[in-house]
């Protein structure tokens, strides 16, 4: 608890709401989106978001495409966090597309995976890249492209999926918890 309360948003639903505010300008800045009426857990929104993600599965020479269980459960798993956490946000995605690049399977660092980025994007969704692995992570935002690089291994279980929605809040400009203690 004591831990809890060194954060900067513990007891400071201002912080909450300013991820609220900035996630849709952004949302709307950038993404096409759906927009629905519904009751939702914030008073003051009442309209419940609906986000395109676009999934780029790296895949080996022989190595399988994902199933359709894989992708409608990730997509599952991060929207009951979102709503769980009282979020207007809710994810959807199509068909995810294959890349078959032996090159990406494992990314090393930013610069790798930007260049990934560059030569393949949807400019209407969320870019999630799900690659075998990345160095000392299970999934990165990287914001010199705006997108997402996630492992395999996120869509297995709810647990390890929370890996999407905690990149999916830096997507939104949520910064990272020891940049506040660095900073302050």
């Amino acid at each position: 608890d004591s831990l809890m309360e060194t954060l900067p948003w513990y007891g400071n639903n201002e912080v909450l709401d300013s991820f609220i505010s900035v996630g849709l300008k952004r949302v709307k800045d950038s993404l096409t989106l759906s927009v629905r009426s519904n009751s939702n857990a914030c008073p003051e929104i009442n309209e419940l978001i609906f986000i395109p993600i676009q999934f780029f599965w790296v895949l080996a020479e022989n190595e399988s495409p994902p199933t359709s269980r894989q992708i409608k459960n990730i997509i599952d798993w991060i929207n009951i966090f979102y709503q769980n956490n009282g979020l207007p946000f809710r994810f959807f995605s199509g068909c995810p597309l294959e890349l078959r690049d032996e090159d990406h399977l494992v990314i090393n660092n930013y610069t790798e995976a930007y260049f990934m980025y560059l030569g393949l994007h949807h400019n209407s969704a969320i870019n999630v890249y799900v690659v075998d692995d990345i160095v000392d992570a299970l999934g990165v935002y990287n914001p010199l492209g705006d997108f997402i690089y996630v492992t395999k291994k996120i869509f297995t279980s709810q647990g390890d999926a929370s890996t999407l929605s905690h990149e999916l809040g830096h997507f939104f400009g949520l910064a990272l918890i020891f940049y506040y203690f660095l900073v302050f």
